[in-house]
């Protein structure tokens, strides 16, 4: 079990602005506001966002990030909070290949593999033919956003016991990216199919025609914890 605890806001007022950057043309930025102490109150919001190239094979990681969250102190040992996430991130595969095909063809950025399959490129689609096509980097992207909402509170019943509790929200859409070729010997028009049809004096039609076909998820996941 992995648990993670966002920091309460400062009792301060106030803010941080952060920045990195290194190899593989990686940049971050971070800000986050703090309120202070407001009555018996006090709150944050952050945002950061993050670019890089893969370090091996084309693409890049692309990530936004909002943090929020609100304490209400509303006596010693009991206090509300309100926290909030929301996360957009895009991300291009890597290629997985043995020693074997690593040494055959190597990773070289816009390289046609000797081995089908094996990594991927940055040459056109409209350049390739279908099956290299498929392995077209852009076409092995994962986008995902993500909300997560919760309420993580505690209160002191008495001396010896107090009671935690997390109501929650949890929301993700995105998908993993990949392709797929369809051939025209298998499209039908209504029960007709398409190479019965005698266009132009032949009906031998075996165009191949290569989509992005990403498998999308949508999970929406309520719940609630509760400690005594």
């Amino acid at each position: 079990v992995i648990n993670i605890y966002m920091r309460d806001p400062s009792k301060t007022a106030g803010g941080l602005v952060d920045y990195s950057f290194g190899s593989n043309r990686l940049t971050r930025e971070f800000v986050r506001l703090e309120s202070g102490q407001v009555g018996n109150t006090r709150a944050y919001i952050s945002y950061s966002q993050l670019n890089k190239d893969n370090w091996a094979g084309p693409g890049k990681d692309e990530r936004r990030h909002f943090d929020y969250k609100q304490v209400w102190d509303l006596s010693p040992g009991n206090s509300i909070r309100i926290a909030a996430i929301y996360n957009e991130a895009l991300n291009t595969n890597y290629a997985n290949p043995t020693l074997a095909q690593f040494n055959t063809d190597g990773y070289k950025p816009g390289f046609l593999p000797t081995l089908p399959g094996t990594f991927f490129n940055t040459k056109s689609p409209i350049d390739q033919s279908a099956n290299s096509a498929a392995n077209y980097y852009k076409f092995r992207i994962n986008p995902f956003k993500n909300l997560i909402v919760s309420a993580p509170s505690n209160f002191t019943l008495a001396e010896n016991l107090k009671f935690d509790t997390i109501p929650y929200f949890w929301y993700g859409f995105g998908n993993g990216g990949g392709t797929t070729t369809m051939n025209e010997t298998g499209m039908f028009w209504g029960n007709l199919k398409v190479t019965n049809v005698n266009y132009g004096g032949t009906n031998a039609l075996t165009d191949k025609i290569l989509y992005y076909n990403p498998s999308i998820t949508q999970t929406t996941r309520p719940g609630i914890i509760n400690k005594l």
